[in-house]
């Protein structure tokens, strides 16, 4: 017993000693919240004072049943239905232009207001980012870029692709427009042609074109599918470049990017449980990713060591490449890959989307069709030739005039956000009678949709959601028309998409006079979100050849 009463004031100590940090532990926990509740009063306070120097007045706001908008979001991911209009356009509808809804990080704005976009777009630019969430959702395929940087190094991405524009290869789209004729089954004069996915020809078609402008080369993706048809495997350069891969470049870009439009739909915080290597979906995109990167690296490493090119494919001297033009600026490999694939991304989607919902609609209306088809033979003829050039395609009003109306109903990125770096306003939408500016606090997400927009009745009319090309007859465009977005990151290549797009619909139309659907209209119009607006069931059609 008595051998044991010395250790007794030392175990004491001990104790008194954890419970001592302990209330340390506890003091520190308590400052810290009492640093962040004076901080917030203090903020509070602060952006009151602001809204009511700026004579702001808060928007209608979107009751949610749980905490932090948690049921909006399960509502959100697990939507089946048409998430435009029966979830976001049926929201705006029933609040208002602009109102203001709960999120996992605090209250979100929701307009549809042109002069809100114009604010935050063009006007007060400065006042707005595109956010960390956008930034960590693409880095890993796309790195930093165009379309996922903000500040200092959006505008060296912006400046050091503007100088290296082009309209477009008018003799290249034509070599791309004829492997197209190919894959669409062969048809002789006056026969229908067998069903045909023209979507899935169309994304071939923007993938070919798009590599070939960037890299040199182009992935033959158009040509692999043909022989994958006709049962005979062909295995292109672009699959071969990536030799331990089941995945050609294009099934891998296509993997990689349907992966980040489901991630997308997750709040910021929760794409680290995304990345666990126990998912196959993660895992999927993870090989998607290496191969695109794969086959990225290669061709970086022919335009940096030029002398390597004389062992793979070879091209024209005089045709502009990109990667070539880059790599005379910089050497660096991840900053090349990274630019070209932020190019890419855009080239191939916007192109090919616009295109499908083209052909979807010009399967829904006959006459339409045949005016449009006059309209392309009378002035550039019944097959290539000079006469179609990039002027006389922007020329050609009837055509314009149907891009316009194609892209207003079913533009390309229906949806999109911008954070707030600073306490700022929005000049309409606040009060009761929606007029009053609207303070937005810094770190604030303002979220957009340029579809809701281009569907409002009160600008548009009343046949708003009817396909009309003919409205574009003498329309002014304003800030009420956003298909390749506005102010300083307006889309460098839409010119190019415009272009590309007006040259192929010429090309189908010189040689096909009639378009079927083998869909029902409702599914033929049926649409899904992946990275960009798309036909949901594809664009499944048969074509008749006079």
């Amino acid at each position: 017993m008595s051998s044991l009463l010395p250790l007794f004031p030392t175990s004491l100590f001990t104790l008194l000693l954890l419970l001592l940090l302990l209330l340390l532990l506890l003091l520190l926990i308590l400052l810290r919240l009492l640093y962040y509740a004076i901080s917030k009063s203090r903020a509070d306070a602060k952006f009151k004072s602001f809204a009511l120097a700026n004579h702001c007045e808060e928007p209608p706001l979107h009751h949610n049943y749980l905490p932090y908008g948690l049921d909006r979001l399960a509502r959100f991911i697990t939507f089946k239905g048409d998430v435009l209009d029966d979830f976001i356009r049926k929201q705006y509808v029933e609040e208002g232009w602009t109102f203001k809804f709960s999120g996992l990080g605090g209250e979100v704005i929701s307009t549809v207001d042109p002069q809100n976009l114009q604010t935050f777009l063009s006007l007060r630019f400065a006042d707005y980012e595109l956010g960390s969430k956008r930034r960590k959702n693409f880095a890993d395929l796309l790195g930093s870029g165009i379309f996922t940087a903000d500040g200092p190094e959006w505008e060296y991405s912006r400046a050091f692709l503007r100088p290296r524009e082009q309209v477009g290869d008018l003799d290249a789209m034509e070599r791309h427009v004829q492997s197209l004729f190919r894959a669409i089954e062969p048809a002789d004069e006056g026969m229908w042609t067998q069903e045909v996915d023209l979507q899935e020809l169309f994304y071939r078609f923007t993938l070919d074109t798009a590599t070939e402008f960037l890299f040199g080369e182009n992935t033959e993706s158009q040509l692999a599918g043909l022989a994958q048809k006709g049962g005979k495997g062909k295995k292109t350069f672009a699959h071969a470049t990536a030799p331990d891969s089941e995945m050609d470049f294009a099934s891998a870009f296509r993997t990689a990017q349907d992966f980040l439009s489901w991630q997308l739909r997750f709040p910021e915080s929760a794409i680290p449980f995304l990345h666990l290597p126990i998912s196959s979906t993660y895992r999927n995109y993870v090989h998607a990713r290496n191969t695109v990167h794969r086959f990225a690296n290669h061709y970086i490493n022919l335009a940096l060591h030029p002398e390597l090119r004389a062992r793979g494919p070879a091209h024209s001297p005089q045709r502009f490449v990109m990667l070539e033009a880059l790599a005379e600026v910089t050497q660096d490999r991840d900053e090349l890959r990274e630019q070209l694939l932020h190019v890419l991304l855009a080239g191939r989607d916007s192109v090919a989307t616009l295109l499908s919902w083209s052909f979807v609609l010009l399967s829904q209306h006959p006459k339409i069709l045949t005016s449009l088809r006059t309209t392309i033979l009378s002035t550039f003829g019944a097959t290539a030739s000079p006469e179609i050039s990039f002027s006389s395609l922007k020329n050609c009003q009837p055509l314009t005039h149907f891009l316009s109306e194609v892209l207003r109903l079913y533009p390309i990125l229906p949806f999109n956000f911008r954070v707030a770096t600073q306490d700022t306003i929005l000049p309409i939408g606040g009060g009761k009678d929606r007029k009053s500016p609207i303070a937005v606090r810094k770190g604030q997400v303002i979220s957009y949709s340029v579809y809701v927009m281009h569907r409002r009745p009160d600008i548009w009319g009343e046949d708003a959601e009817v396909f009309r090309p003919e409205r574009w007859e003498g329309k002014k465009i304003g800030w009420e028309y956003l298909p390749f977005n506005g102010g300083p990151r307006i889309c460098l290549g839409q010119q190019f998409a415009l272009t590309e797009a007006a040259y192929v619909i010429v090309r189908l139309l010189q040689r096909f006079s009639k378009i079927e659907s083998t869909l029902p209209p409702e599914q033929a119009l049926s649409k899904t979100i992946t990275l960009t607006l798309i036909p949901a069931k594809g664009v499944k059609v048969r074509l008749y050849r006079d």
